[in-house]
Order: C-alpha cells, then sequence, then structure tokens
C-alpha cells in the first residue's frame, strides 16, 4: 500500500483538528493546534522564535523579553529601534536609543558593534549602526535625525548585551534631536507591538520556506520532550539567516 493510500485512509491529523503553522511549514513533523491559530499567545510558538538564528547566550545573560513586551516608557520607530526621552524642553531634546527586544531575539549574537562616533549627526530612517556577526553584517536604521552625545561603552567589550539585553545594558547611544514632526511619527508600545508582529509572522514564514527549498528539518523539539530546537541559524547557514534578517528588518 503506498504512503499516500495510508494516509487518505488514516489521516495524520484527525478530522476537525488543525495543524500547527509550524508543522505545515514543515519544521515540525508533527504538532496540532489547540489556539485556533492564536500565535501571539502561543508558548510553543515563542520558544520557536526565541531560539532563531543565535547561539546560546552566556550563562550570566539573561533572555530578551517578549516582543510583545515592549516598555511603555519609551517610543518606538519602524525600524525596530526605541527611543527613551531623557531631558531637554529647548530648541533639542536627548534621547537615549536602542534595539527592541523582538528584533533582539531573532538577532545573531553579535562579535561586534560599529556605533556612530560622538559629535557625529545620523539622519532618520538612514544606517548608522552595523551588527557584525558570524554571516556578515545587519544595519540598524536612525530613528532620528540629531548629534550623537554619548555611545554606550559596555558594547565594545560586550557587544552579546546588544541581543541578551536590548532595554537595559544593550543600549546604543544618546541624542540631541530637534522636537517637532520626527518624533511625533514614533510608535507608542501598543501601536509598535502590532507592526512588530507583522513583521515577526514574515520572518518566520521566510525561513518556513528557506528550510523547505534546502530540505532541512528541525532536529528534537522542546515540544517533543527532547532537546532544544536546533539553531536554524546554523541550518540555513549564517548568510542566508542574515541575508532573510535583512530583507524582513532591514
Amino acid at each position: 500500500m503506498s504512503d499516500a493510500s495510508s494516509e487518505r485512509r488514516c489521516p495524520l491529523v484527525p478530522p476537525g483538528d488543525l495543524k500547527c503553522v509550524w508543522m505545515s511549514a514543515g519544521v515540525l513533523s508533527f504538532q496540532l493546534c489547540d489556539r485556533a491559530f492564536d500565535c501571539e499567545r502561543c508558548p510553543l510558538d515563542q520558544a520557536m522564535r526565541m531560539h532563531f538564528g543565535r547561539p546560546a547566550a552566556p550563562a550570566e545573560d539573561s533572555a530578551p523579553p517578549a516582543a510583545a513586551e515592549l516598555a511603555t516608557d519609551r517610543r518606538y520607530s519602524r525600524g525596530h529601534c526605541w527611543v527613551l526621552p531623557l531631558a531637554g524642553d529647548g530648541p533639542a531634546r536627548r534621547v537615549r536609543a536602542g534595539l527592541e527586544p523582538g528584533l533582539a531575539r531573532v538577532l545573531p549574537l553579535p562579535r561586534s558593534v560599529v556605533l556612530p562616533s560622538a559629535g557625529s549627526v545620523v539622519g532618520r530612517g538612514q544606517p548608522h549602526v552595523w551588527v557584525i556577526a558570524e554571516g556578515g553584517t545587519f544595519a540598524l536604521h536612525a530613528p532620528l535625525t540629531g548629534r550623537v552625545v554619548a555611545v554606550n561603552p559596555n558594547l565594545a567589550e560586550r557587544p552579546s548585551r546588544l541581543a541578551t539585553s536590548p532595554l537595559e545594558e544593550g543600549w546604543l547611544y544618546e541624542l540631541e534631536a530637534e522636537p517637532g514632526p520626527q518624533f511625533r511619527a514614533l510608535m507608542d508600545a501598543r501601536t509598535a507591538g502590532g507592526r512588530y508582529e507583522v513583521d515577526a509572522r514574515r520572518f518566520r514564514a521566510e525561513l518556513a520556506r528557506a528550510l523547505r527549498r534546502s530540505g532541512e528539518r528541525a532536529g528534537p523539539l522542546m515540544a517533543d520532550g527532547g532537546a532544544p530546537l536546533a539553531d536554524l541559524g546554523q541550518m540555513l547557514g549564517p548568510s542566508r539567516y542574515l541575508e532573510i534578517l535583512a530583507r524582513v528588518y532591514g
């Protein structure tokens, strides 16, 4: 009896049950969905995303918060950066900028971070920070136009902090920027969370398609009671992973 005939008589997924999107994508061999595709609140989906493309962090490094848990005390750019006002009521406002935690989660662990120099002027939407990781370089785009007044000295010695502590120790730089339309163009946490989730879903879909084309499948999974999810970045190759990351988040 052929496999196709066997599957028709004894279907893998019982009638009325739903395949997990990761099973449909060919990443998981078997996983049913009991959440009506509410991926945002699914622990398995969160676990899959947490292990995308980044080697395990050192033991002392804590994992970044979930993508939905954006800090409400700051604003966010379409380029996945956060902006925290520090001081200034005059012609310029001083802010601190960093990387939003959803992108930090899927970013390969940086080998080094190239920051703009103090005193330089950066332009909103322009590439201004370069993250150097295995497989290549990933550029971040400035959330505001302004003059850099300080950079995070910790990133020179501990570039991994950009990925493991994006809201605190992994901040990028401080900027003096003129208030006005560019500040109003930034998003609050609720709006940013919705837009960032769209990018996260697109990224997962792009990875799934790339895995299918390469013929790779994930190894033992936490959901199966086995080892943690295999590193998808290594399965695809670091260069290919960064290419997909740049296409979605760049």
